[in-house]
């Protein structure tokens, strides 16, 4: 429970549910309750990070994670907008990190301003439209648990170390819930992350995972016991809470 405290006193504590289309029946969404004074803890902690083993961006020196895009998308929501997939890349833009990634379907199930945010979070990131993300992400963003906001990930971009093609993969998967008592719902890509145990995540959650990651850097992740890798939050009024990575 140490552990599930730790990496949702970021000012996580996330949600999501399954919507891609697949053969066998979907899973249920993975829904954690989560006491909102626990999100409070995200200051002392956060900086324990695994430097060794899971490439977390803290600092200038750090290496993200990443790997290659998705193969799937999501089937259309009956509760989102329908993705931009008629906007095309600016070819000025071929040095952005997301250059070349595919747009993510929609999620369905998502409450209206979730799944807004969202939306424009794609759309901005797969264009590299990066005054368009910022005016989303606000002053609360939290993108390194070392501290900085979204200013990480306009350096990150001028650095070439860029992570906007990771966030539009992430973005990808199912998502899964964190139910706060006394606070508004986190929903959360991908749903792994609301899992305490490695063990416990469902084969195909791990498979989208291997998908972006590849299975040397799961074996990492795993080695912690639960996933503790990139992810990112939105809670149900549709604020963009965090794109980061770390225990």
């Amino acid at each position: 429970m140490n552990r599930v405290e730790d990496r949702l006193n970021q000012a996580a504590a996330e949600l999501r549910e399954l919507t891609r289309g697949v053969t066998p029946p979907p899973l249920e969404v993975p829904r954690r309750r989560i006491p909102r004074a626990l999100l409070a803890f995200t200051g002392t902690f956060a900086a324990v990070v695994a430097v060794g083993l899971i490439p977390v961006v803290l600092g200038e020196d750090s290496t993200p994670l990443g790997g290659s895009a998705p193969t799937t998308a999501l089937p259309a929501p009956s509760t989102t907008l329908a993705p931009s997939t008629t906007l095309a890349q600016d070819p000025n833009t071929s040095a952005c990190s997301a250059a070349g990634a595919p747009a993510p379907g929609t999620a369905e199930g998502l409450p209206e301003p979730v799944g807004i945010t969202r939306q424009t979070i794609i759309d901005a990131a797969w264009i590299c439209d990066l005054e368009t993300l910022e005016s989303v992400a606000g002053d609360d963003l939290k993108t390194s648990f070392g501290g900085g906001g979204f200013q990480n990930l306009r350096e990150w971009e001028e650095q070439g170390a860029g992570q906007l093609g990771l966030l539009l993969q992430l973005l990808d998967t199912s998502y899964g819930v964190v139910e706060v008592t006394d606070g508004p719902d986190i929903y959360v890509w991908p749903a792994a992350f609301t899992y305490e145990s490695w063990d416990d995540i469902p084969d195909q959650y791990r498979e989208e995972l291997y998908e972006i990651f590849g299975e040397g850097e799961l074996d990492q992740i795993a080695g912690f016991g639960s996933y503790v890798g990139w992810r990112v939050g939105i809670d149900e009024q549709g604020n963009w809470l965090y794109f980061v990575a770390g225990d």
